[in-house]
């Protein structure tokens, strides 16, 4: 006969504003030095991009990403481009 637990399993997801800044705080510390590992992990298999999370993890993230020569200075119309 299978037991099956009355309590359901903690959630990683942050609960609080305190708890979502700091794991915002956290992700984006990642970006520099550019931690690749740790942003990877912090993503389900399935996630497609608006932060849904599920266990703590990034579930669901929508956003865009640009891309531009760090050594150069960059406008609106260069990005448009």
């Amino acid at each position: 006969m299978a037991v099956q637990s009355l309590r359901k399993e903690e959630s990683r997801n942050p609960r609080t504003l305190e708890e979502a800044l700091a794991l915002v705080k956290h992700v984006e510390s990642l970006f520099m030095p550019w931690n690749i590992d740790a942003l990877a992990d912090g993503f389900t298999e399935d996630c497609v991009e608006v932060w849904v999370l599920r266990d703590g993890r990034i579930a669901l993230w929508e956003a865009a990403f640009n891309v531009g020569r760090a050594d150069q200075a960059a406008s609106v119309a260069d990005a448009l481009r």
